[in-house]
């Protein structure tokens, strides 16, 4: 479960990358993550105090169904996942759900925001869906490389 605290303070993960050669997302710079989180194959890197500080991983985009994606509106918070029976260096899945592209806006959508009761954005191009503290979806907007 996941709760939210409003910030208003420069992202962490100032750019978002996807790469075609490696199929995978990260962000730059790199910061320091104890925790992971995945959703699919793409890693929620957790800080020290349980804070959403990246995103990365495999997302090939063969696997994406293009589709129509609008950009919702959001507040800007720190997304703090408070349950802390997590371990240090182990990734646990917390949901699969399927990817979808806007070509022609850059945007890549994991789950989906219809049944969104917030939509937050946590880093420089994330924003994350939350419904009784889940995850239900994240809209990515990378740089494409």
């Amino acid at each position: 479960m996941f709760i939210v605290q409003r910030n208003n303070n420069k992202f962490m993960c100032s750019q978002l990358i996807y790469s075609y050669n490696q199929d995978s997302f990260f962000c730059n710079p790199r910061f320091m993550q104890q925790y992971s989180l995945l959703i699919n194959d793409l890693e929620l890197g957790l800080n020290e105090d349980f804070e959403l500080v990246s995103v990365s991983g495999l997302s090939p985009y063969s696997s994406w169904s293009k589709k129509k994606i609008s950009i919702p509106q959001s507040i800007q918070g720190i997304l703090r996942y408070v349950d802390e029976s997590l371990n240090i260096g182990m990734s646990y899945r917390i949901a699969e759900f399927p990817a979808y592209i806007d070509d022609e806006k850059g945007l890549v959508l994991i789950g989906d925001f219809v049944s969104a009761q917030s939509v937050i954005q946590v880093l420089d191009g994330v924003m994350v869906s939350l419904s009784y503290g889940m995850i239900n979806g994240i809209l990515l907007k990378p740089i494409f490389l």
